[in-house]
């Protein structure tokens, strides 16, 4: 960022994404946006939406940053807030006249994959390469563990076994497995889109450490 100038932004607050119909104000992305700053709960519907939303209005130099909030086993907690408000299930964009780099890298290390989403409904996973989900899912993590992965146990083993969604730059973007439902779809942390290109990831404290240090290195003079 510029030292010492003042920084144009615009800030956007959505209480209620459940009700966001993919509009937003014409000026709130101005052809002098350089980055958008994303803070969403993490188990609000229509993520996906808004984040179509913001790609549509915006242009291809712009860098958008940012991530889900909240609690994984609580789903009503508050995790936002602003100057006069703390709420749950929204979300809040910031338009900002300069470039932002995060320094950190997820840490996460990928032990399977590619595979397809061959089959979505929201945030079900209904299955993997046209086979049922948690069917795959479970194969691949009990190989990696030697843990037998059950609907009792499921999240406590998944939470270090998240798939990762690939994108275009060779990121991914994670997604927790969060339960087992009684025919064998796994609900997800947030929406993804059918068909998309995902891996099974695994990562520990040391992995995840190493991260942060090497993406520190590489974005230190971008902050």
């Amino acid at each position: 960022m510029n030292s010492g100038n003042l920084i144009r932004k615009s800030i956007e607050v959505i209480k209620n994404l459940s009700e966001f119909s993919g509009s937003l104000p014409g000026d709130f992305i101005s052809k002098n946006t350089e980055s958008l700053l994303i803070l969403n709960d993490g188990w609000a519907d229509n993520i996906l939406l808004l984040i179509e939303t913001l790609y549509e209005m915006g242009h291809k130099e712009m860098t958008f940053i940012g991530g889900g909030t909240g609690s994984l086993t609580n789903i009503a907690q508050p995790s936002l807030f602003t100057r006069d408000d703390f709420f749950a299930g929204g979300a809040i964009i910031a338009a900002v006249e300069d470039y932002i780099s995060v320094g950190v890298n997820h840490g996460w290390q990928s032990i399977h994959g590619p595979v397809v989403a061959s089959e979505v409904s929201g945030r079900l996973l209904k299955s993997i390469n046209w086979e049922p989900t948690f069917e795959y899912y479970r194969g691949v993590v009990e190989k990696d563990t030697g843990i037998k992965l059950t609907a009792d146990n499921f999240l406590e083993v998944a939470e270090s076994h998240p798939l990762g969604m690939l994108k275009y730059d060779d990121e991914v973007i994670l997604r927790v497995p969060i339960r087992v439902d009684a025919e064998n779809n796994i609900f997800l942390s947030s929406e993804i889109p059918e068909n998309s290109m995902l891996m099974i990831m695994k990562g520990g404290t040391g992995e995840i450490g190493g991260g942060s240090r090497r993406g520190g290195g590489a974005g230190k003079n971008c902050l």
